[in-house]
């Protein structure tokens, strides 16, 4: 039986999202993530949309596939982790995305 999706929960956001297409269209501390998730081992041959979102602190869900620091490109869900931490996988796994995790120091 499924369990569902596993996120984390944030406050309401007042910025505006800003729009990209790359890494560096965001801030240093930002990364590129895809407003579209791939599914099954189909994904998108072009980006419908994307926005900056904060990259990955101490504690928060990664995916291991990731690594740490920021992309050049850009993503699917959520930023990898700042440079620095590590992705430590929790055995469980989003498919076709990989395994997930947290980010530790």
């Amino acid at each position: 039986m499924p369990l569902g999706e596993i996120g984390s929960c944030r406050g309401p956001s007042t910025r505006r999202r800003q729009t990209c297409r790359f890494g560096s269209d965001c801030s240093a501390d930002e990364c590129c993530v895809s407003d579209d998730r791939p599914i099954g081992r189909r994904s998108h041959r072009e980006l419908i949309g994307a926005h900056c979102q904060k990259m990955g602190i101490d504690g928060s869900s990664c995916y291991v596939r990731y690594g740490s620091g920021k992309p050049n490109g850009t993503v699917y869900v959520d930023c990898p982790c700042t440079f620095g931490l590590t992705c430590v996988g929790n055995e469980i796994y989003d498919i076709p995305l990989g395994e997930m995790g947290l980010s530790i120091f």
